[in-house]
């Protein structure tokens, strides 16, 4: 259901990075069979990321890659959309979906305060 309803926001996305945990891994394909057969890549690191490691890992992203999904764990992704782009909804209920724009040019010049929430969605809506 989530799936299909961030697919009809015409999201483009060129990868998704997940943590190899089952729960997101499961979550991480579905989404990518829905929008398309999006690229996934696991990410060792998003496994019970912290802030400081959800940002490193969006720092070293390739420049190639012009947006991800990224599908990880509370608190971390919560606060993670926090830190970016302050005003957002807080705590993300489980396969909750946020688009943050980030006004950047490069995934190394991340920083908190970078983004801005284009909008929000979760099971319940919101």
């Amino acid at each position: 259901m989530m799936a299909r309803r961030f697919a009809e926001r015409n999201v483009p996305l060129d990868a998704m990075i997940t943590s190899p945990a089952n729960r997101t891994r499961t979550t991480a394909h579905a989404f990518a069979q829905v929008m398309g057969n999006i690229p996934v890549e696991q990410v060792r690191d998003l496994y019970g990321a912290d802030v400081n490691t959800l940002m490193s890992v969006l720092n070293a992203l390739p420049d190639k890659l012009g947006s991800v999904m990224l599908v990880g764990h509370n608190p971390g992704v919560s606060e993670l959309a926090e830190h970016l782009a302050a005003g957002g909804p807080g705590h993300f209920p489980p396969c909750t979906t946020a688009c943050i724009l980030l006004h950047v040019e490069h995934w190394a010049d991340v920083r908190a305060g970078s983004g801005t929430l284009a909008w929000w969605d979760s099971p319940k809506g919101h």
